[in-house]
């Protein structure tokens, strides 16, 4: 019977912590602390501006992956540079979407 709950709790901690490591060493993407200045998606009632607020996200999203890259020793190529210069214009524009 040990055995048996020994198995079952070994499986609860398998999908707690998944045992791939590219998945569990994961961070989760940093959010340059804007995200405590903006409300949920679930704020935005307008669905155009639900729309444009999330792929914004995205793109802030994948700017912070470019600079882990970079940060990394990574050499990122010019238009990926461009993405990373847009970020306070992308930020100021996610606040607008906000008010």
């Amino acid at each position: 019977a040990k055995k048996a709950e020994a198995h079952a709790l070994g499986d609860i901690d398998e999908t707690l912590a998944p045992s791939n490591p590219a998945t569990r060493d994961q961070k989760p993407p940093a959010t340059n602390g804007v995200s405590s200045l903006l409300p949920a998606d679930a704020d935005i009632e307008d669905p155009e501006k639900l729309k444009k607020f999330k792929k914004i996200k995205s793109k802030l999203g994948e700017i912070n992956r470019l600079k882990d890259q970079q940060a990394s020793g990574k050499q990122l190529e010019i238009n990926q540079l461009d993405k990373i210069k847009k970020e306070d214009e992308l930020l100021k524009e996610l606040k607008d979407l906000a008010l």
